[in-house]
């Protein structure tokens, strides 16, 4: 939290473009082996210092979790991640994006884990952008690398300004230990669209991921799915309004996937969120 605050007031004294984002999101999971409900707070900052764009956001979940048999309350899931990244407009065309980011979690073996990226993103013209990424995830008993790559189209309609995309992501990871539990499958590909728009003070996001994925790095590389659930079908929803400098986000998201090491199927997760930003 101290790191945030430090950002904040760093930001403050240096005039320049950004944006500060404030998330609370409350998830449940039906089926899981022992999770039941929780809820997240998610800061984040972004700030344009010439041509670097950074970025710093924190996340700290609580989850509370319940005996697999007796359905009583047991340790409650604490995590908080961290997640740092620099981008730097070469030209108007190329942007080359690096990206950080570390897991503390009170539970999970994943607990230390690191995650280091690298991109690039071009534009290639005609509305079309084209990028690609490299992860590299380390953790106690096995290591993983996610491959991706995205393009992206702008279809400005009169006052619509609509934006539709494709990202294929090719997971590889160590037949290494996760905890006790063994990691066997070692290849997961998925497929994601999106379309978004805005129009006047209105905007909107509905993304769909199909395929499996297993530790992937999503949101241009803010955010990490640590725990082994092989994760399937994801639906989410993102709808906003601005209002002078201000955004207010509501979103939606479900998910279908599978807990490796109890063996557990159809674990479904709905998480709903609010979400303040403000832009400078």
């Amino acid at each position: 939290m101290r790191s945030f605050i430090g950002m904040v007031i760093l930001s403050a004294l240096i005039q320049a473009e950004g944006s500060m984002l404030y998330k609370r999101l409350f998830v449940d999971f039906d089926n899981a082996y022992t999770k039941d409900s929780g809820f997240a707070n998610i800061y984040m900052l972004e700030h344009q210092l010439g041509d670097f764009k950074l970025f710093g956001s924190i996340s700290d979940q609580t989850v509370k979790r319940l005996h697999p048999t007796l359905r009583t309350p047991i340790e409650t899931l604490d995590v908080q991640k961290y997640a740092f990244g620099v981008d730097y407009d070469v030209d108007n065309n190329w942007v080359v994006k690096t990206r950080y980011l570390r897991i503390d979690d009170n539970v999970a073996p994943t607990d230390k884990g690191e995650v280091y990226g690298l991109g690039v993103m071009r534009n290639v013209g005609s509305g079309y952008i084209v990028d690609g990424a490299i992860y590299r995830g380390l953790y106690d008993g096995f290591d993983c690398n996610q491959y991706e790559v995205a393009l992206t189209k702008k279809l400005p309609l009169g006052g619509l300004k609509l934006k539709t995309g494709i990202r294929a992501r090719y997971i590889d990871v160590d037949s290494g230990l996760y905890g006790v539990y063994t990691l066997k499958q070692k290849h997961y590909n998925s497929l994601s669209f999106h379309v978004g728009g805005a129009y006047e003070n209105y905007f909107f996001g509905l993304h769909a991921t199909y395929g499996k994925r297993l530790f992937s790095v999503l949101n241009d590389g803010k955010s990490v799915e640590h725990h082994a659930m092989m994760m399937r079908d994801t639906y989410s929803l993102n709808i906003g309004k601005k209002i002078d400098r201000f955004d207010i986000i509501l979103g939606y998201l479900y998910r279908d996937a599978k807990e490796l090491p109890s063996n557990r199927d159809n674990v479904k997760t709905n998480a709903w969120s609010v979400a303040l930003k403000y832009n400078y």
